[in-house]
This record gives C-alpha cells, structure tokens and sequence, in this order.
C-alpha cells in the first residue's frame, strides 16, 4: 500500500499518464474512422440514446453496430402521438431508409455539422422512411424516461428539463448567448457539489456509509444527464477526492485534477472538442491556482472577471463575439441560479405545491435576462485568427496572473485591438457568394473593410402546418449569416440590398436586422409584397430607394413599372479595382433584351434565378463577356435548378462556372492587380 502511495504522490506518476493520455488523442484524431454501413438503402436495428420530438421531426442518436444520427418525418398527428408515448432513451428500434454521409458547413468559419457528429464518433445519417419501435425500454432506462416525460408535461418543462437533466433543447438560447450565460445551463461543478452537500445532508443518519450512497446517487445522477464532460469533470473529482480521503492519500488537488482530466479523455479522446469540456476543465484549472478576497463581492467578481479572460479564446473561436458585460451580468446570475433557481427546480419536484415559487423565479430570470439582452454596447466581435494567436494570448494572461504587473496587462488589451482590428490592415477586397441553399445572399467588403454591402439574405420558403407539425425551434440562416460575417471581424452591415421581395431572397432580413446594425437598406422601387412591406414599416428610417457607395462603383440597372415580382428585382453593377459583378436577382430573358443596349459587360455575372430557363439568354451572356458565371442554387432542389439549357449557354460562349450546390460558398480576392477565385468544397 505504502508503494502505491509513494507512486500516487509522485508527479512523474502524472506527467507519465498525461503522456500517454495525449497519445490516446493524438492516434484518436490521426486514425481515420471508417463506417460499418454503406451508403444507399438499409436497414438498421439498435437502442436509441438520445432523441428529441419536435413539430413533426424526430432526431434520434441510434447505437445499432455504430452510433447513426438518423432523422424522420412524421406523416400523421397519430404516428406523432404514439412516439411521443412509446420511445424513450434505451428503446429498441427498427429503422429503414436512405444512409448518407453528413455534409461539412456550406459558409466558411459557421458550425460544421459533419465534424460535430464526427466528434460523438458519428459518421452516418439515416434519412429514415420507416421507424418500428421493436423493444420498449428496462432497467434504469425506464426512470429515466418516466423522470423526462413527467418533467416534459409540467408547467415550466422547458426550465426544469434544462435545470435538472442540463436538456435544453426546448429553451430559446439567442438571449442567454447574447448575454454570456449560457454556460448556466449546463449542469456544472457548482450544481453537482451543492447536490452532493443536499445529498450528505439527507443521509447524515447513515453514518460512514453515507458516502457510498452519495457516490452510487451522483453517478446514477450522471447517468440521467448522459455523462456530459462537465459532469464528469465533477463527479470524478468527488469520487477521487472521497478515495483520497479515506485511504489518506494526501494527494494535491492538482494532482487529482490531472487524473480526472486523463479518466475522462482517455475513455471519450474526442471530449477536448467539446465546448463543455473545454469551458469546465480549463476554468475549473485556472480558478484552482487562484487565491481569493475574502470579501464575497470582491471573490465574485475576480470570480467572474478571471473566468472571462480565461475563456475568451474558447468563445471567440467558436461565435466570434464575446459580451464584456457578461463579467457583470453572471454577478447577478451564477448566484440566482445557483443557490434560488436551481433548487427551486429541485423543491417544485418534491413539493408540486410549490410550484409558484418556480414561477417566481422564472419571472425574474426572464425579465432580468431581456433587460442585459437590450444592453448591446458590450457586444466585441473578434475575427478568426490562427491558433497561435491564442497561444499567444494565453501566455500574457499568465503572466498578467502571476506577474501582477501593469504592463502586461497593457500588453494585453493592446493584443486584443491589434486582433480585433488586423484585418482592417488589408487593402484586398473581398465578394463572398454565400451558399444559402434555394436561394441568393452575397457580401461585398471594401478594401480595409470600410464598407460592407450585403445583396440578398437568403431564406427557406415554408408551406402551410398543422399546429401539431410546427416545430420550435429552427435553424436560423440570418444568425449563420452573422456568424459568417463575424467571423471576418464584420459587426456591421453598411448597405443591406434587397433585390425583391421572394422569401429566398429577403426571408432573412428581418432576423439580421434584429441581430446586427444595419445602417442603410435598399429595397426595390417596383410594387412590394407582404415581407417588404413589413420590412419597410418596421426600418423605414434605414429604407431608401437608391443605392450609393463611396468605396464600389454602383450603376443602376433595373427597369421600373414592372408588375412581375421577378422582374422587378434590382440589377445592379459593382466595381472595385477594375473588376466588376453584374446582380441580376431573377429577372427574366424579357428584362434582359432591354439591358443589352446598356454598358452591363462585367467580370463576373451571378446567373439570374438560380439558372432557371427562363433566364440567362445566349445574347446576354454574350453582352456581358464574363470571366465567371456564378448560380446560386439549393442542391436536389424542386424546381431542377440549374436547367440544362443555362448551363449548355454558359459552356457554348466559354465561362467557367460555379454552383453554390457542388461548390458551396463561392468567394473573390481582389487588389488592384488581380483577382482570384476560390470555393469551399
């Protein structure tokens, strides 16, 4: 005992499996994984270990021979209904479909949903056309899917699934991010210690054996909230800590620290990608080498300052933007959700009668958290930069740690200007031809970013819903739009045009101007419909008529009194540096035979209504000898976009071309000498 003792002590011990705990994860991420399942039609049977019902989507996590990600429709309000009753984690299903490969991000620098799955090593999607639930399921699976159901149906389920299983795919998370305190709802460290001092409480009466109750308590509790990195970090580190204390190992904090860290990376390599991960380990390390004010504000707010500074990387490599008021804000917050929120959770479980209490305190957290979310001057946004920015980063904020001295903390807020505005350094200016899918956005930036023009928003047409399909939550382009832009250091959108009023076109443009300062916006001069009239009343300080720019050369191309939406839409002519893109919306071949007598030759031409035939006639094309072609279309989209017969124009007069569906986003550097194309794909 006494030599395992020793070697327990030992810190070679630690940096020995810390050696061996990086090479784990270094052959993790070096060794390509390849699937047990081929693509095409197949049929699947396994245990679901994670779902969620929205509207008439179902998404489920199915561990059959490998983890599959697989997605169904539902057809019938019944089918919906009986899922609802029916599937629960640890259900058996049998599941047919269409197996695919999960695609990567279509916009540089937004989340990458293939590398996400890849991650929780998914490497397969089943788009599924058939579900049977073949099993129900046993075990302890059948408290926690009675635990989840009785949650779903209370009054605040939303809040107490997040609360007490950390679920939060039924809260709306815009403010809480917005505001810095998203992180709240995350089952962390805090929670779980209070947890265990609430648990050590109720078995006092147990004596010495209460701690064993305590352990088999926190880890079913682990088990409930499915062993997310955070909670891991935590209930590892009780478990060693009890270990450590009862065989009196004397071992250091760090020391435990470092072999929790190792348990859960060594089992789960590709948790240090996770976000939970990243923010809980990291914080948890750092705070631990710290010494403290007694004073309990003066604690709080080194508390909140610290865990900013020291997760900055993290949340600018990832959203680009990062709220300086956050540091005040989790004053108030990590202790109202610590210590009244989060127990009330817990006391309305116990006791339903005291359910008020709950919604008392939801009241308060709602107000208080749109109150922050108005306050918008804390916003930063911070580029994407190498990792060996952030290296550099950190090593300064450990000096500025350790070193207390007041020109490293100089040092560091003249890093952070120099990140924020190193790309305003660049003359090069830049056209980004967004993959939207079905649809159109393009982002004109100025050589030194003096100006951003954005043409177009991009948007998801959607048909009419049964109440029962309707789902929460969706996936909001205008925010992936920002994040886009945010990641170029943009924070600002000069001159927002909107070429017409079809909602492939503008139907992000209200969610762009709620999430970013939009200082001019351009609509067309013809008749509007519904989007553009509700656009313009809302904006209509911001709506002009006209287009001007002091950095591109802008000629106005479009023909008024027109009566079709279409060929209403905008055409305009942008140049910088000698090289010029002709934007022609979805004007049809009858507008283009009144712009060729018109100066419209131009570098690059973006195809008029996604190569629709009724667009992009031979002549034009010939009028406007471009260099490139660009076709802003969805991939296997309704409406057979491009059509042959644009295409084969393109290729008979000889311009290269590209597809937002095989190419994805498609984008330009320009300087006064040359310019050259890129694409994602």
């Amino acid at each position: 005992m006494q030599n395992w003792k020793a070697i327990l002590q030992s810190n070679r011990f630690y940096f020995g499996i810390l050696l061996i705990t990086f090479i784990v994860v270094f052959v993790s991420f070096f060794v390509p994984r390849k699937s047990e399942y081929s693509l095409g039609t197949v049929t699947i049977e396994g245990k679901v270990i994670d779902y969620k019902i929205d509207g008439n989507f179902l998404s489920m996590i199915v561990e059959a021979q490998e983890k599959v990600q697989t997605f169904y429709y539902f057809q019938t309000e019944e089918k919906k209904l009986y899922f609802l009753e029916h599937l629960g984690y640890g259900t058996t299903v049998k599941v047919e479909g269409i197996m695919e490969s999960p695609e990567s991000n279509s916009i540089p620098n937004t989340f990458n949903y293939q590398e996400y799955l890849y991650y929780q090593n998914i490497t397969r999607i089943l788009n599924a056309d058939f579900i049977e639930i073949t099993e129900k399921a046993h075990g302890i699976y059948v408290f926690k899917n009675s635990l989840y159901q009785y949650l779903y149906h209370k009054k605040y389920g939303d809040y107490l699934l997040a609360m007490v299983l950390g679920n939060t795919d039924f809260l709306d998370h815009s403010m809480v991010r917005q505001n810095g305190i998203s992180h709240l709802f995350a089952i962390s460290g805090m929670q779980i210690t209070l947890f265990a001092k609430i648990l050590s409480k109720l078995l006092k009466r147990f004596g010495s054996k209460k701690e064993i109750g305590i352990f088999f308590l926190l880890w079913f509790y682990a088990f409930l909230v499915g062993f997310t990195p955070s909670v891991l970090r935590a209930v590892l580190f009780w478990s060693y800590q009890q270990f450590n204390r009862k065989f009196q190992l004397k071992l250091s904090r760090n020391q435990i620290f470092v072999f929790v860290l190792c348990t859960v990376l060594f089992f789960q390599p590709f948790a240090v990608m996770d976000l939970g991960f990243q923010y809980s380990f990291l914080i948890s390390f750092v705070l631990m080498q710290m010494h403290f004010y007694k004073n309990y504000l003066k604690s709080s707010l080194q508390i909140s300052v610290v865990s900013f500074l020291v997760s900055l990387p993290i949340t600018a490599s990832n959203f680009y933007s990062v709220n300086v008021l956050s540091i005040i804000w989790n004053l108030f917050f990590v202790p109202f959700v610590s210590f009244v929120f989060y127990p009330c959770c817990f006391l309305s479980l116990l006791f339903p009668f005291m359910e008020w209490l709950l919604g008392w305190c939801i009241t308060i957290f709602e107000c208080v958290n749109v109150w922050c979310a108005s306050v918008s001057f804390g916003m930063l946004v911070l580029p994407k930069v190498p990792l060996v920015w952030w290296v550099f980063y950190s090593v300064l904020l450990g000096l500025c740690f350790y070193q207390k001295k007041v020109s490293y903390f100089i040092f560091l807020i003249i890093f952070l200007l120099v990140l924020k505005y190193q790309v305003k350094f660049s003359n090069h200016a830049y056209v980004y031809f967004l993959d939207v899918g079905q649809g159109d956005a393009s982002v004109f930036i100025s050589s030194h970013q003096q100006e951003v023009i954005l043409i177009d928003t991009g948007g998801k047409i959607t048909y009419h819903q049964e109440e029962w399909e309707v789902r929460s939550q969706r996936i909001d382009q205008g925010e992936t739009i920002k994040t886009f832009l945010n990641s170029l250091g943009i924070s600002k959108i000069d001159i927002m045009v909107l070429s017409h009023g079809d909602v492939d076109h503008a139907g992000n443009a209200l969610s762009l101007l709620q999430q970013m300062e939009v200082s001019q916006i351009v609509m067309n001069r013809n008749s509007k419909n519904a989007l553009e009239k509700e656009i313009e009343g809302e904006y209509s300080q911001k709506v002009e008529d006209s287009i001007s720019s002091e950095f591109f050369q802008i000629e106005d191309f479009t023909i008024d009194k027109v009566y079709d939406e279409n060929d209403a839409s905008l055409v305009l002519k942008i140049s910088i540096y000698g090289n010029s893109f002709l934007m022609t919306g979805d004007i049809s071949q009858n507008i283009e035979k009144k712009l060729l007598n018109e100066n419209i030759q131009s570098t690059v031409l973006k195809v008029a209504h996604h190569g629709s035939s009724t667009s992009t006639s031979m002549a034009f094309v010939k009028k406007i000898k471009p260099s490139y072609a660009i076709i802003s279309v969805g991939e296997n989209n309704l409406y057979g976009h491009p059509s042959i017969r644009t295409i084969e124009t393109l290729e008979k007069v000889g311009v290269p071309y590209f597809l937002t569906s095989q190419d994805k986003t498609i984008w330009f550097e320009i300087t006064d000498k040359w310019m050259k194309a890129f694409r994602l794909q």
